[in-house]
């Protein structure tokens, strides 16, 4: 579940390497491990003892809160919502791809970045508080018209993980929380963007109101016809990352910086990451190698 390897680069340079199994450990997770491994060091280097605090509940607490949140009853009402906002979606998004879609996925990816400036994120952010939308909504309004666009759809379904600490005392916990919605988007009628910012406003706040569902319960119910070359319910999702993995200044002179690592691999056949950038937003597509080529997507970027 949890390997850490200490790789020695030079006198005065080190990097922690942690691999984490995805089962206990998400974005979230991953800062609040760092913020805590942060503060260890610091007091463990002055010979004090642990500052954190002793923990009020635990993940299995959040389990069982989980649990008995999904009992029949309320589980019936969550997924009767979700017949409604999914009903009969398209199971596919047929996006133009540069290769055949192999018989089954074999997962391989890259990354292609990209970066929104300072004026480009503040015009787009007074846009969506104007129509009462959040910065998420408006960028998926973008987003969901490119693809809708490209795909000649004028329906579709595009994921957005959520974080899943509905409660404030499991912000501090390490584990996998994050729940994925399936959000379906209705580009009929050739709307406007304010008034396709409108609908998916209102599309995004009631699936935010039923995120409880597991996706594996979603996904055990309105995809009972599995497809092994495509991802079930969406294969395209946008991801926003509402904290940047900083540098950290550690005191005597020692740093510490995040290491990106592009592992080569695609989960579904487009993922958009944003995250902040300073006033601006930096950002990276991840996509599957099978189906596009890096000029392709580097285009739908543009």
């Amino acid at each position: 579940l949890i390997r850490g390897s200490l790789l020695l680069l030079g006198r005065d340079e080190r990097v922690l390497l942690l691999t984490l199994h995805h089962i206990v450990c998400d974005g979230w997770s991953i800062d609040v491990l760092v913020r805590e491994v942060v503060n260890l060091y610091e007091a463990f280097g002055h010979g004090l003892p642990s500052p954190l605090p002793e923990l009020l509940y635990q993940y299995a607490d959040y389990a069982q809160w989980q649990r008995d949140a999904l009992q029949t009853e309320v589980l019936d009402e969550e997924m009767a919502a979700w017949r409604r906002l999914l009903g009969d979606a398209p199971p596919v998004l047929e996006l133009p791809t540069d290769r055949p879609r192999p018989p089954q996925r074999a997962f391989r990816g890259a990354i292609a970045p990209f970066a929104l400036s300072a004026p480009v994120v503040d015009a787009l952010r007074r846009l969506g508080q104007a129509e009462g939308a959040t910065f998420f909504m408006t960028l998926l309004t973008g987003f969901a018209s490119v693809l809708g666009h490209c795909a000649g759809q004028d329906d579709l379904v595009i994921g957005a993980p959520v974080a899943g600490r509905t409660r404030p005392e499991i912000e501090g916990l390490i584990g996998f929380f994050v729940n994925l919605l399936p959000l379906r988007i209705d580009l009929s009628g050739e709307p406007s963007y304010r008034e396709l910012l409108t609908r998916v406003r209102d599309l995004a706040l009631a699936a935010f109101d039923h995120q409880g569902v597991p996706f594996e319960k979603l996904v055990e119910t309105f995809s009972s016809h599995r497809d092994p070359s495509r991802a079930p319910l969406h294969q395209a999702a946008l991801s926003m990352q509402e904290l940047a993995m900083q540098s950290i200044e550690l005191g005597e002179g020692i740093a510490a910086h995040p290491w990106e690592i592009d592992l080569g691999v695609s989960r579904l056949d487009l993922t958009l990451f944003v995250w902040p950038d300073g006033d601006g937003l930096g950002g990276a597509c991840e996509y599957d190698t099978d189906l596009f080529a890096g000029a392709t997507v580097t285009r739908l970027l543009d």
